[in-house]
C-alpha cells in the first residue's frame, strides 16, 4: 500500500514537474529563441536594439522642481488633505479615497465619501505632469480640482464658509504666514454653510442626439455624416434625465440662500480664501511621485550603456520576460500611442470600447468641456490666473474645445500606467478587478461602446497566452515607492 501511495505521489509529482517546466519553459528557453519572439514582438518581423533604446530613453522620469513657496503651501496643504474636519460629518478627508498605501487610490471600485461616486477614485501619484482632472477633465489644474469634492452633497458635503472657519479656527496662523490676513469679520458673521448654487452648463441637443443614436444602434454611428440624427424632444428629456453628470445643490439650499445675501466684495473674500485653500492642497499633490520601479532602473543601466543588447542589464526585478513585455508595448500591441512617456499617459481623451453598465448616459469628455469652460476656478477666471497657468497646454487649448466633436462624445481619460498593479479595480467604473482582465479588453475588444464609438485606431490585440503574460509583467514592473517629497517615503 505504501509503495503504491509513493508511486502515485510520484507521478502526481513528475506530471506536476513537466506542467510546470511547459508553464515556464519560455522563460528559460535559449536567447536565439528570445530573439525570435522578440521580432515577432516588433510586428514586422526586424529587431534593431539600437533604436530600441533610443526609444526607451525617452521614458526617463523626472521628479518636479518644487520651489520654496511650492514647499511651504505643501504642510498646510498636506494637513488638509488628511483634515476630517473639512466634511459635514467630520469623518470624511481627501485621504479617506486618496490612500497614501494604496498610491493615492482606495481600493473601490466607485469611490464612497458620505455615499458612493459613480467614479473609480484615479492615483494621484506624479499629478504634477497632468493637464486635465477627473476622468472627464472637467477641472484643469490641481488646484481647481481639489475644490470640487469638498462641496460635492456626496464627497465632503461641505460649504467654502465653512471651510474658511476650519482655517479661521485651525490654520489661521499657517494661512497668514503664506497668503496674508484672513477676513476675520467676515468669518465671523457668515452663518454657515454658505455656498454659491453650482452652475452646470450642459451639452447641446446635438450631442444628445448623437448619444442616442449611439446608444440605439451602434452601427448607425458609423453612418452618421452629422449630428442630424432626428429625436422627439420627448426622446431629448428622456435623455437628458439619464445624464451622469448633473448639479449636486438645489438652488434652494440653505447653503445657496446664505451665500446670496453676501456682498459681492464679501463674496469675492470668501472664495479668495475657498481658492487658497485649493492652491495648497495643490502644492501638497504636486510632491507625490512614483519614479523609481524596476523598469526604471533598467533603463537607467540601459541607457549608458554603449551596448545597445539589454540582457546585460536584466536584473531578478526586470528580465528577458518584463523586456518582452516592454517590447510588445511598445510595438505589435501599440499601447504606447496613448500611454506614452516616462509618465505612461497622453493628457487626452479616448473611446476604448465599453459598454455601459446601467441605464445612465455618461457622456464623458464632451460634458466635460462644457463644464471646465464655465468653472470660475479655471485658468482663465480671476482666482488661477497666472501667467504660468495661462501657458500651460490645457489653458492654452480651454477656448477652442469642442464639446459637440463625435471624439469627444464618451470619451475618458487615459490614466497613468505607473504603480497600476497596486492601483485595482480597473476603469472608469472599476469593472475590471485585475490587470488580465483589462488585457482580455484590449485583445479581443469585442463591446460597443455605451455612448459614441470606439476610436478606430483600437484593434483587437489578437496576443498570445506567453505574449499576455509577457505584457501583465512588464505593467508590474512600473510599480515604484510613493514619495512625498516633501515628506519622505510613505
Amino acid at each position: 500500500m505504501k509503495a503504491q501511495q509513493l508511486s502515485r505521489r510520484g507521478i502526481a509529482l513528475s506530471f506536476a514537474t513537466v506542467v510546470g517546466l511547459v508553464a515556464v519553459r519560455f522563460w528559460i528557453i535559449q536567447p536565439a529563441s528570445q530573439e525570435m519572439l522578440l521580432k515577432e514582438a516588433t510586428g514586422n518581423g526586424a529587431l534593431d536594439f539600437v533604436k530600441m533604446q533610443r526609444t526607451a530613453r525617452t521614458f526617463q522620469a523626472e521628479a518636479p522642481h518644487l520651489d520654496d513657496t511650492d514647499r511651504k503651501r505643501a504642510v498646510l496643504g498636506r494637513a488638509l488633505f488628511f483634515d476630517t474636519d473639512l466634511s459635514k460629518n467630520g469623518k470624511i478627508a481627501c485621504a479617506s479615497c486618496h490612500k497614501p498605501d494604496k498610491s493615492f487610490t482606495d481600493g473601490r471600485s466607485k469611490a464612497v465619501g458620505l455615499s458612493e461616486r459613480p467614479k473609480n477614485t484615479p492615483t494621484l501619484i506624479n499629478s504634477f505632469t497632468s493637464f486635465w482632472f477627473y476622468w472627464d477633465g472637467r477641472t484643469d489644474s490641481l488646484a481647481s480640482q481639489s475644490l470640487n469634492p469638498l462641496e460635492d452633497e456626496a464627497e465632503h458635503g461641505f460649504s467654502r464658509a465653512e471651510l474658511a472657519q476650519i482655517i479661521f479656527k485651525k490654520y489661521q496662523s499657517q494661512y497668514e504666514t503664506l497668503f496674508g490676513k484672513l477676513p476675520v469679520g467676515l468669518i465671523t458673521k457668515l452663518r454657515l454653510p454658505a455656498k454659491p448654487t453650482k452652475e452646470v452648463t450642459l451639452v447641446s441637443d446635438n450631442v444628445i442626439r448623437f448619444a442616442i443614436a449611439s446608444t440605439v444602434n451602434p452601427k448607425l454611428i458609423r453612418d452618421l455624416g452629422s449630428l442630424s440624427f432626428q429625436t422627439t424632444q420627448a426622446q431629448l428629456r428622456q435623455y437628458r434625465s439619464k445624464l451622469s453628470y448633473h448639479s449636486d445643490q438645489d438652488p434652494q439650499s440653505v447653503s445657496s440662500i446664505n451665500y446670496n445675501q453676501l456682498t459681492e466684495p464679501e463674496k469675492k473674500q470668501l472664495n479668495q480664501v475657498f481658492a487658497n485653500i485649493g492652491l495648497s492642497i495643490e502644492a501638497f499633490e504636486k510632491g507625490i511621485v512614483a519614479i523609481e520601479s524596476p523598469f526604471d532602473a533598467f533603463i537607467q543601466r540601459w541607457s549608458r550603456s554603449s551596448d545597445p543588447k539589454p540582457q546585460a542589464h536584466f536584473s531578478k526585478d526586470f528580465g528577458f520576460k518584463e523586456f518582452l513585455g516592454f517590447q510588445l508595448f511598445l510595438a505589435k500591441a501599440s499601447c504606447q500611442t496613448c500611454h506614452t512617456g516616462p509618465y505612461f499617459k497622453d493628457n487626452q481623451f479616448h473611446n476604448i470600447g465599453l459598454s455601459s453598465v446601467d441605464d445612465s448616459l455618461d457622456l464623458g469628455r464632451s460634458q466635460g468641456i462644457k463644464t471646465v469652460q464655465s468653472d470660475p476656478f479655471n485658468c482663465q477666471g480671476a482666482f488661477f490666473n497666472s501667467p504660468t497657468r495661462r501657458r500651460s497646454e490645457s489653458c492654452k487649448d480651454l477656448s477652442f474645445l469642442d464639446s459637440e466633436t463625435p471624439e469627444a462624445i464618451g470619451a475618458f481619460k487615459t490614466p497613468t500606467l505607473r504603480n497600476i498593479a497596486e492601483t485595482a479595480p480597473y476603469m472608469r467604473d472599476g469593472r475590471f478587478s485585475n490587470l488580465r482582465q483589462v488585457l482580455e479588453h484590449y485583445n479581443r475588444m469585442d463591446t460597443h461602446s455605451g455612448v459614441g464609438f470606439r476610436e478606430e485606431t483600437l484593434k483587437p490585440l489578437n496576443l498570445s497566452e506567453t505574449e499576455l503574460e509577457a505584457l501583465k509583467s512588464f505593467l508590474e514592473s512600473l510599480s515604484s515607492p510613493v514619495k512625498e517629497l516633501t515628506q519622505g517615503t510613505t
